[in-house]
């Protein structure tokens, strides 16, 4: 096999000083070999060193991702034939052992044989990654693992999080992506693998360290060290990157910017300039690949866009059999699941009334199915008899349920339920020319980017598919009796899936450019827009009740909607929820297909399941929906009639609420359904004037729970804090950060402070930059009776003296106890670097015994002072101190 070998590389390499090395190499692992036979180990172990040396100079010489791939890859099987050179010579090293009796001796080989096996299955999973073969690259990764956890068995949970069949996977697909020319994408993935192999090396590291081999888990150690290195070095780099773009030069003061205004301004418009070329390259790139697509023949397109499928499909199964392989994530979504209150779907996709379909299965037969070139989705009957395999099971819905929210929020987690909502174009059937069909398979296909990262399984709530419908209305052709009541009993689950905190929507708001002129409808058909049609504004309605802005995907049919979308159309509009009375009024307005049936059950439907909904809720989020005062009031309006009593969290950022909003917040709050547990209002960018912040004073008085205040962006100004200072200062984490504060803010909370008791514990103040030194002296009495963890005060127009005060006050407390803060956040290089900056930071480090933040903006200049690097130092091995950027 060595002949063969080295034969094969000789003619195949450019450069005969590598052919030369070849032979060496084999030469070498020849001589070893035999002199292992002979009884001589040391000499053999001597020449197995020369071979690997000469292979890893030839490994270097190729490069992972270079020019040399044959020299490279005939390397790689050099570098194989000497790891199985290198475990025949220990056999035979355990076998002599064993015969002299020399048990010490025969067990320390085994453990080396052991070693060597795993170093002979990497070079394997190697070598089939850089050919680029992505299942045995995967096989072997495997056995890699499987080794490595017996010879390491305490090193299971870091190889669980990231196994050695990852890194080989990607190189390979590295590789895949070098031999088809895509060096940009090689290059990428060849970063991803060495991320994926830090956990392999760590683990490799700890069974060296455990067998004895000091030199093997150093080396190994500090393999995984260069490349988390290199990985924060360029996170260092994109932060820099960053912050140059933003103007903040850390560490420097605005006055050793040596670019003018003018010039500033000047490369901004040169970028500006290159982005657009850079657009509308891409424009014109994508207009000639989509002629160039529809110029094909039909059956070659059917043909690729298959092929892809396939490709797509074997991925998505590979990724379903390893989350399906691991007990341990299936019982965590079990949990979730339940944690999240997904139990309450269980019984209407229990008993058969609502099915769901699979993601999966849609977009294949959107996109690549056998039939015709625009397939149109059968009624659920249909399904049930020409494709079962089209719905997916309840059971696996939960298997797969999203498992981050048992790490923090459960608001967000993800239960793997789509909800669809659209107009029906048609009463026979919602969609007769599968435009919508294909809307929701681009946008699941887009949304999940399939090939790479798509979840192990999602279903999508159609109704069409999903409920029983009548097959064909038209023609006196009903649904059956059973059908009938599976079809009453499944409108039930409807509020829910649309409204669940942790189910996810798609909204299709826009109709087709040739409708309804092209789709040949009968006399007084329904053709009204979206949000005029009674149940999609219905469904809307239970979507604003309970669902977060990030958990709504609007779709278009085109890109020219979309477009339009984005530069300002109503496509894009969430009404705010109503009150069962209201709605009522509401749907007299909007248009139904069956006016006479749908209108009763559509608006039963709401009244039903509007109090269930919101009166389990603990948190209303409203962020972004970009409502007018008089959609909030719906909102209060809500709030004021008692359907909301365990609510604890309400975010209305982005909206603008107005004097009339705040004012029917207020009546709310202070009516006879007052919150009872409400501890925390976010209004970030709401735009507050005089007579909308004494109104929300007026309701933020009657709300005992709340605790915490967040009014980032609102411009209150001196005169809004003034109006709400006897509040503010109750609050125990209170946000006035870029509120146009000044020194008669100051004196508003100061003068509030006196006669009241402060409980702050996080302050932020930053971007108020009227503050000055005065308005923080005139503040130090309330900072004073404070017990602050946290300060945020950058921007603020604080000189040096000024921070001097300020953390004396922080220190010298009323209490004569010990300052309480964990996190300090200071100015952007505003203060100059001097013996005297050093000085009271110093001395604000060592009075506080729990700070474990400060944020500077200028920590590599400071740490130049040798004691308050020292202090630093001693914080960092006491208390995990940190001085940020």
């Amino acid at each position: 096999m060595g002949s063969a070998s080295s034969s094969n590389a000789t003619s195949q390499s450019k450069d005969p000083n590598i052919a030369k090395a070849h032979e060496n190499v084999h030469l070498l692992l020849y001589r070893a070999k035999a002199a292992a036979r002979r009884g001589r180990l040391e000499e053999a172990a001597k020449l197995q060193e020369q071979a690997k040396e000469i292979i890893q100079h030839l490994l270097m010489a190729g490069g992972r991702v270079g020019k040399d791939k044959g020299d490279f890859l005939e390397a790689i099987k050099l570098d194989e034939q000497a790891k199985e050179a290198i475990v025949d010579h220990l056999k035979l090293a355990l076998e002599a052992a064993a015969e002299r009796g020399d048990q010490g001796e025969a067990k320390k080989l085994e453990e080396q044989i052991k070693a060597a096996n795993i170093e002979l299955l990497l070079s394997r999973a190697n070598a089939a990654a850089m050919r680029g073969d992505l299942e045995e690259a995967t096989n072997w990764g495997q056995k890699v693992k499987q080794e490595l956890s017996k010879a390491c068995p305490h090193s299971k949970r870091l190889l669980d999080s990231a196994t050695g069949e990852d890194f080989y996977l990607i190189m390979a697909r590295a590789m895949a992506a070098e031999m088809k020319g895509d060096h940009r994408e090689a290059t990428k993935l060849v970063e991803e693998a060495e991320q994926a192999n830090v956990p392999l090396l760590m683990t490799r590291a700890a069974a060296a360290a455990r067998r004895g081999d000091e030199k093997e888990a150093m080396n190994l150690d500090q393999q995984a060290k260069a490349i988390i290195a290199k990985r924060n070095q360029a996170k260092q780099y994109a932060t820099d990157v960053w912050l140059k773009g933003n103007r903040l030069f850390v560490g420097r003061s605005s006055a050793s910017l040596k670019k003018s205004k003018e010039e500033i301004e000047k490369e901004e418009e040169e970028r500006k300039k290159e982005l657009e070329e850079c657009n509308r390259k891409l424009e014109e790139k994508r207009a000639a690949e989509k002629v160039a697509w529809e110029a094909k023949p039909l059956e070659e397109r059917k043909a690729i866009m298959q092929e892809k499928w396939a490709k797509s499909k074997a991925y998505h199964q590979k990724q379903i059999a390893q989350h399906d392989a691991n007990p341990a994530k299936v019982e965590r979504s079990r949990m979730v699941w339940q944690a999240v209150g997904a139990a309450d779907l269980e019984p209407a996709l229990q008993n058969g009334a609502v099915v769901l379909l699979d993601v999966h299965w849609l977009i294949e037969y959107a996109k690549y199915s056998d039939g015709p070139m625009f397939p149109i989705l059968p009624p659920r009957q249909e399904l049930e008899k020409l494709h079962p395999e089209a719905f997916i099971s309840l059971d696996k819905i939960r298997d797969s349920t999203s498992t981050d929210s048992l790490n923090g929020n459960r608001q967000d987690a993800h239960i793997h339920i789509y909800a669809l909502s659209y107009s029906w174009l048609h009463s026979d059937h919602p969609d007769p020319k599968g435009v919508t069909l294909r809307a929701v398979a681009n946008a699941c296909e887009n949304r999940f980017n399939i090939v790479n990262h798509f979840p192990p399984r999602w279903g999508l709530f159609w109704d069409y598919a999903c409920l029983y419908q009548h097959p064909q209305q038209s023609e006196g052709v009903y649904r059956t009796p059973e059908e009938d009541r599976l079809f009453q009993q499944g409108l039930y689950a409807l509020p829910l899936l649309y409204s669940h905190p942790q189910t996810s929507c798609l909204r299709l708001t826009t109709r087709p450019t040739d409708y309804p002129e092209d789709y040949n409808l009968p006399q007084g058909a329904n053709v009204a827009e979206y949000m005029d049609r009674g149940w999609p504004f219905v469904e809307s309605c239970w979507m604003s009740v309970a669902k977060s802005s990030g958990k709504v995907l609007n779709l278009f049919h085109d890109e020219h909607q979309r477009k339009e979308a984005t530069n300002g159309k109503s496509f894009m509009f969430m009404p705010p929820p109503l009150t069962p009375e209201k709605m009522k009024d509401r749907l007299l307005q909007k248009s139904f297909t069956n006016a006479k049936s749908d209108y009763p059950r559509v608006s039963d439907l709401y009244s039903r399941s509007f109090g269930f909904i919101l009166g389990r809720l603990r948190k209303l989020d409203y962020a972004g929906f970009k409502w007018d005062a008089q959609m909030v009031t719906e909102v209060a309006d809500i709030i004021g009639k008692g359907f909301t009593p365990q609510m604890e969290i309400l975010n209305l950022n982005g909206n603008q609420l107005g004097t009339e909003g705040c004012s029917a917040l207020a009546d709310a709050f202070c009516g006879p359904f007052t919150p009872q547990v409400l501890r925390h209002v976010t209004l970030s960018g709401v735009k507050l004037n005089l007579e909308a912040c004494q109104a929300l004073s007026r309701g933020l008085a009657a709300l005992f729970a709340l605790r915490i205040l967040e009014l980032p962006e609102t411009d209150l100004g001196d005169e809004g804090v003034q109006a709400m200072a006897p509040v503010l200062v109750r609050m125990r984490f209170l946000d006035l950060s870029k509120c146009n504060l000044g020194v008669p803010a100051c004196r508003a909370l100061a003068d509030a402070a006196a006669q009241d008791s402060v409980q702050w514990t996080h302050l932020r103040l930053e971007n108020n930059k009227a503050i000055g030194n005065e308005g923080f002296s005139i503040l130090s009495p309330a900072l004073q009776k404070a017990n602050l963890t946290c300060l945020s005060t950058f921007s603020t127009s604080l000189d040096l003296d000024g921070l001097d005060k300020l953390v004396t006050t922080l220190i010298d407390r009323h209490d004569q106890t010990p300052p309480r803060l964990t996190r300090v956040k200071l100015a952007w290089s505003e203060f100059e670097i001097t013996d005297k900056l050093h000085n009271i930071l110093l001395k604000l480090v060592k009075a506080s015994p729990n700070l474990c933040t400060l944020e500077l903006g200028m920590p590599n200049r400071l740490e130049g002072f040798a004691e308050f690097r020292d202090a630093l130092q001693q914080n960092a091995q006491n208390k995990g101190f940190r001085l940020l950027n």
